[in-house]
């Protein structure tokens, strides 16, 4: 029994052999997803849209061309030589905005595409996120999975160690059957982890556009470590390369063209039109007399007197502008607050991890062994032996998954700051 114990606690440590490093397994995965998924696909196509308005916005509009005829008589529609003031109209019109109107259109669609382009660079750093966050969730299932499996094996030793005092007369039946309820338990617990890195599964298939049922892979994690450095210099490195404050800083840009645009508007646009009046030779009597042909040159106005209309659209304009503003500020609120929180987060992780890992696992070994020892010569109950077991399982567990929760927090952080830390 000893031995096996002893075995048994040296496979839980053990790293298997087609056990892939896990950050080469997640990076392999996070590229699959940043090149496959519709979501960047999608922000991607919306950037090269938003790049084609930039060219015409500051275009002029197209000209117009006109065609008609003027001065017919009414008794004779078709005689174009009986009036001397009939003409074939051929003429062109263009409407010139405002000085500055253009330059502001085209800003604003300039800065809307760039605010677009930073978008891409924010949705990679989510997907990214959400990829490494299911892969190290993962890992805590696999390694739930794997111990549960060997607790069971030692469930079932402990099940026929009582089985055996029972049959020599040195223990009661109960003693086995309540190590069989416990395993009854366990093997409940094993279904439901197996349900969980199925639903796990499944996410990481989605978010990397890969096949459902596609084999779940088995990673390993290094113990966690706290040299990640300070809160102010992951701050001040945040708020210069994250993409989403480099988003929202050309949205406002372009709320500041649109608020000039919108003040523009208070003066009036050209039209500027020309045309050409061609005249038909004359016939009067036995004599023809020769018309010369004319043209018009022409300039129009609008009238900017719907000032209240223009007023409204101002405010709104200002009104969009400071609420970008708001979100501007709100998110680099929000980052320094995440990143000091993460920075705390990792700190616990790693302190309790350290615990787990260099105190309170190895003491719950030397408990049980002992225990184990001493419940097979009659000296301690065979209830405080299963619960001890019971108990260094848990402790098992719960190490795990502070080590995913710390590489959890980790991709957080690496999303907040806006890349590698």
């Amino acid at each position: 029994m000893k031995v096996l114990f002893i075995t048994l606690v040296a496979i839980v440590w053990m790293l298997g052999s087609a056990s892939a490093h896990a950050e080469n397994v997640l990076e392999e995965l996070v590229g699959q997803a940043l090149e496959r998924h519709p979501q960047i696909t999608a922000a991607a196509a919306r950037w090269q849209g938003l790049q084609q308005r930039v060219e015409a916005a500051g275009a002029l509009a197209d000209p117009r061309l006109t065609l008609g005829v003027r001065s017919l008589p009414v008794g004779d529609p078709l005689d174009f030589r009986q009036d001397p003031m009939t003409q074939k109209v051929v003429g062109i019109s263009q409407l010139i905005p405002y000085r500055g109107k253009l330059g502001a259109r085209a800003d604003q669609a300039r800065h809307e595409a760039e605010a677009a382009r930073w978008l891409i660079e924010e949705r990679k750093l989510e997907l990214a996120q959400m990829v490494r966050e299911t892969g190290y969730r993962i890992y805590a299932v696999a390694k739930s999975i794997e111990l549960t499996r060997q607790n069971l094996v030692l469930l079932d030793d402990l099940i026929a160690l009582a089985e055996t005092r029972y049959a020599v007369g040195e223990g009661s039946m109960q003693e086995a059957l309540e190590a069989q309820v416990r395993r009854s338990g366990m093997q409940n617990r094993l279904v439901e982890f197996k349900q969980q890195q199925r639903s796990l599964q499944a996410l990481m298939n989605e978010l990397t556009v890969n096949r459902q049922g596609t084999p779940i892979f088995t990673v390993d994690l290094e113990p966690p470590v706290t040299d990640l450095g300070e809160s102010d210099d992951l701050t001040a490195r945040a708020l210069a390369v994250r993409p989403l404050l480099h988003s929202l800083a050309a949205e406002h840009q372009a709320r500041l063209s649109s608020r000039r645009l919108a003040e523009l508007d208070y003066y009036p646009d050209t039209t500027l039109n020309v045309e050409y009046q061609q005249r038909d030779t004359l016939n009067s009597g036995m004599t023809g007399v020769g018309g010369n042909d004319l043209y018009s040159l022409m300039l129009s106005f609008n009238l900017p007197v719907q000032r209240d209309r223009r007023r409204a659209v101002e405010q709104e304009r200002i009104a969009e502008g400071a609420q970008v503003a708001a979100r501007l500020q709100q998110a680099k609120i929000s980052i320094e607050r995440g990143i000091v929180q993460s920075l705390a987060e990792v700190d616990q992780r790693v302190e309790q991890a350290t615990l787990y890992r260099e105190a309170i696992i190895p003491q719950a070994e030397q408990a049980l062994e002992a225990s184990v020892a001493a419940y097979q010569v009659g000296r301690l109950d065979f209830s405080q032996v299963l619960q001890q077991q019971l108990d260094l399982f848990d402790y098992r567990i719960t190490y795990h998954r502070l080590v995913a929760d710390y590489y959890i927090t980790l991709a957080r952080l690496r999303t907040l700051v806006g890349g590698e830390l």
